[in-house]
């Protein structure tokens, strides 16, 4: 997947999908590369992929950049990435409350 293909589903999922964003493109793809790292910490086995070792760093973010990660974690990406958009936004305890959901979900999934 592409930076900008996660980008549009954690905007679908924060419901930022009106222009203007209320978040930048570069917030959120900070937000994916801080996903896809945390996803490589909790497992381990996300750091080798078919043909061996993968890159040490994640892509820079670029909205046609190739981020590599098992499909099988598309749903973990996003929403650890969203959980991120609602810790920016802290306008309202619900928003703190839907960004520890999020992140608590994303963590199980990430480790299957």
């Amino acid at each position: 997947m592409t930076y900008a293909q996660i980008e549009a589903k954690v905007r679908t999922l924060v419901n930022d999908t009106e222009t203007p964003y209320r978040f930048s493109a570069d917030d959120i793809y900070g937000f994916i590369l801080a996903a896809v790292r945390h996803l490589r910490n909790i497992n381990p086995a996300e750091k080798y992929g078919q043909d061996g070792l993968l890159d040490e760093e994640v892509p820079a973010p670029a909205a046609a950049t190739e981020v590599r990660f098992d499909p099988r974690h598309e749903e973990a990406v996003v929403k650890y990435a969203a959980h991120k958009v609602y810790e920016l936004d802290m306008t309202d305890t619900v928003n703190l409350q839907i960004s520890e959901t999020l992140r608590t979900r994303a963590e199980a999934l990430m480790q299957l």
